[in-house]
Formats: C-alpha cells, sequence, structure tokens
C-alpha cells in the first residue's frame, strides 16, 4: 500500500500562500497601534495647549494685560516641561512628554472697537521620548484673543 504525503513544493507554495493571507492583518494592526498611539498623544497635546487659555480666558482682559505683575506658577510665560501633580485628576502621566510654551501678546489688537490681547500656546514634544516618536506633528499651536468686556 503506498502513502501520500505532501511534497516540499507543495508546502512551500501553501506557506507563501499562508503568508500572503497574513500579511494584511498584521499590517492593519500595525497601522492602527501607530494611528490610536497618534490620536492618544495628540489629545493630551490639545489638552495641554488649551488648558491656559481657558485659565486666562476666565480671568478676564484686564487680568490679562498686568500677567507678569501676578504670575501663576502653573502657567508661566515661556517654555516649560508639564509635570504631572500628585493627584491623579490634574495632567495625565504622560503629559511630562510634553513642553508647553505660553506668549501673551505685548500689544493689544483691536476688533470692532473692542480691545483684545492675544495669547498662543505651543505644545511640542520632548526629544527623544515615547510622543515625539509617536505623534506625527512637531507642534500643536493653539491661539485666542481674550476680549475686554463682559465675559459671557
Amino acid at each position: 500500500m503506498r502513502r501520500r504525503a505532501f511534497t516540499l513544493t507543495e508546502l512551500l507554495i501553501s506557506m507563501v500562500l499562508l503568508s500572503l493571507a497574513l500579511l494584511p492583518l498584521l499590517w492593519m494592526t500595525t497601522y492602527s497601534n501607530r494611528e490610536s498611539m497618534d490620536a492618544y498623544y495628540e489629545i493630551i497635546a490639545f489638552s495641554l495647549a488649551k488648558e491656559p487659555i481657558e485659565v486666562f480666558r476666565s480671568f478676564g482682559y484686564e487680568w490679562l494685560t498686568s500677567y507678569t505683575n501676578h504670575p501663576l506658577t502653573r502657567f508661566p510665560i515661556g517654555t516649560m516641561v508639564v509635570k504631572p501633580r500628585n493627584t491623579p485628576d490634574q495632567y495625565p502621566f504622560d503629559s511630562e512628554l510634553f513642553e508647553r510654551e505660553i506668549n501673551i501678546a505685548q500689544n493689544d489688537t483691536t476688533q470692532n472697537g473692542i480691545k483684545a490681547r492675544r495669547v498662543t500656546v505651543s505644545v511640542h514634544p520632548v526629544k527623544r521620548s515615547r510622543s515625539d516618536a509617536w505623534l506625527r506633528r512637531n507642534e500643536v499651536k493653539l491661539e485666542a484673543l481674550i476680549f475686554d468686556g463682559p465675559r459671557m
């Protein structure tokens, strides 16, 4: 009685076809992981950029024009690495992988007869960190005008 077995050529062909079938799954997993990490770090960067703008907006225009007389320690003018606080609700753990630069314009801009002061916040990843490796953007930058007048 003669036994039938697979030849080496048949095994090689089946292995190539199987690897070609699994390659898109591997690519899709890698792409999904890269995109989700990019989105994660981008959300952290946007949150870190938005926070000082919202704080300055809540204090108002008059307070902002004299900010150098009473600066907030958490929002210094210039560049600083964001350090997580002891409380977990303050900043995410990975926020220390970013530097935040806050600039307040020295001169007012006027729109429709209303004075405003421009606040620019730039957040960029610390060089040679996980956020630098995963985030595709070099910088997240937000600008806002803080208007003189009643707050709504």
